[in-house]
C-alpha cells in the first residue's frame, strides 16, 4: 500500500475514533472517504489533462460539445457544467483562441451565442478520452467490480439528492 493510501486510511481511522458513538459518524466517514478518493482521482486526471494543456472545466465543455452534436448554447453549457459565468466566458475565450471551439450567434435569436466544437476540438477530445481511459479516468487503482460498486453507491446518493430536492 502506498504511503498516501495508508495516510488516508489512518486519517479516516482517527476521525472514526474521534467521532465514535456519535450519530453523525457514518456521514463524516462517507464525506471524508469521497473527498479523499476525489483528490486522488483528480490528481491523476489533471495530470493527463495537463499534457493537452487542458483543465477540467475546459475539457468538460469540449466533451459536452462533442457529445451533444457539436454545439450548445452558452446557457445550456452553464446549466450542464455549473461553471460560474465569468469562468465560462474565460473558458470559451481560451478554447476559441486555441482553435478548439468557436462562438457563433444563434440564427434565430442573435442575442444568444452558440459554442461549436471544431475538428481540432473533436480530435483533442478523442485523444484525451483515450489517455484518460488508459488511467481508468483517474481511478487507476480500482478494478472493474469495485468501479461498478462505486457507481452504484454514488448513483444511489445522486438519486437520494434528487428526491430530496423534489
Amino acid at each position: 500500500m502506498a504511503d498516501t493510501e495508508s495516510h488516508d486510511l489512518d486519517r479516516l481511522a482517527r476521525v472514526a475514533a474521534h467521532f465514535d458513538g456519535t450519530d453523525e459518524l457514518p456521514w463524516i466517514l462517507a464525506a471524508g472517504a469521497i473527498s479523499q478518493v476525489y483528490k486522488h482521482m483528480s490528481a491523476i486526471a489533471l495530470g493527463v489533462l495537463s499534457e493537452f494543456d487542458l483543465t477540467m472545466p475546459r475539457f468538460e465543455v469540449l466533451a459536452l460539445l462533442d457529445q451533444n452534436g457539436g454545439a450548445m448554447s452558452i446557457s445550456e453549457l452553464k446549466r450542464a457544467t455549473l461553471i460560474h459565468p465569468p469562468m465560462m466566458t474565460y473558458t470559451m475565450d481560451w478554447l476559441g483562441k486555441r482553435g478548439f471551439a468557436e462562438r457563433v450567434h444563434d440564427r434565430v435569436d442573435r442575442r444568444s451565442i452558440i459554442l461549436h466544437i471544431t475538428d481540432h476540438g473533436r480530435e483533442t477530445v478523442a485523444e484525451v478520452q483515450e489517455a484518460l481511459s488508459n488511467v481508468h479516468y483517474g481511478l487507476s487503482w480500482v478494478d472493474r467490480n469495485d468501479a461498478q460498486a462505486a457507481t452504484d453507491a454514488m448513483s444511489a446518493l445522486l438519486v437520494a439528492r434528487s428526491e430530496e430536492g423534489a
